[in-house]
């Protein structure tokens, strides 16, 4: 009896430890964006700095208003954090952008469509 509750613990322990989604944390999200952002669009040293603080305001402003459940919020955000980008890049750097945002969701709809 003491192994089948060992055995059920074990699993309700793996089971959490699996559902956890990746990159709930929002400071390695802000460093993942920051990074790619900086490295596929190639950046100034000036760019950088303005785009590392528009990034941690649209990440964090997100996560608040996911938790809130305001979906008008979070489209605002995004429009807020695209019209703040387009104001730091120049118009290549912000079609390449916008070309990998397209990319993104183009992805993740079909990882969507697979697994329905």
């Amino acid at each position: 009896m003491k192994k089948v509750i060992a055995i059920v613990l074990s699993l309700f322990f793996a089971v959490g430890v699996f559902a956890q989604k990746k990159g709930n944390d929002p400071q390695k999200q802000i460093e993942r964006m920051n990074e790619r952002m900086k490295t596929e669009l190639n950046l100034t040293d000036a760019q950088f700095e303005k785009v590392k603080v528009i990034n941690e305001d649209f990440v964090m402003t997100m996560k608040e208003k996911r938790e809130a459940g305001d979906r008008e919020a979070m489209m605002n955000a995004k429009e807020k954090y695209h019209n703040d980008l387009d104001e730091v890049l120049d118009d290549q750097q912000m079609a390449k952008f916008d070309e990998q945002v397209k990319q993104r969701r183009a992805e993740r709809k079909q990882l969507h469509d697979e697994f329905k």
